[in-house]
């Protein structure tokens, strides 16, 4: 993965380390699994619906809305 943003970088190392500790599962698993949840929030995005989003974040990965910037970035 390569981001022009080193934060939005760093954040996201964060989100996949997180899956890897709480779900037990490998960094490729949990690489894939935020690609998915990304290309599932762009979609929403585009519709303008930000609760879609956040539903979105917590079915994907389980995680609060609190991640959302850094998955759209």
């Amino acid at each position: 993965m390569w981001y022009e943003n080193v934060e939005a970088y760093k954040s996201m190392n964060e989100i996949v380390e997180i899956l890897m500790r709480r779900d037990g599962i490998s960094q490729l698993e949990a690489e894939n699994l935020v690609e998915e949840c990304k290309e599932e929030l762009w979609g929403a995005a585009a519709r303008g619906s930000y609760q879609e989003c956040e539903d979105i974040v917590y079915s994907y990965l389980g995680l609060e809305p609190d991640y959302l910037e850094v998955l759209l970035w």
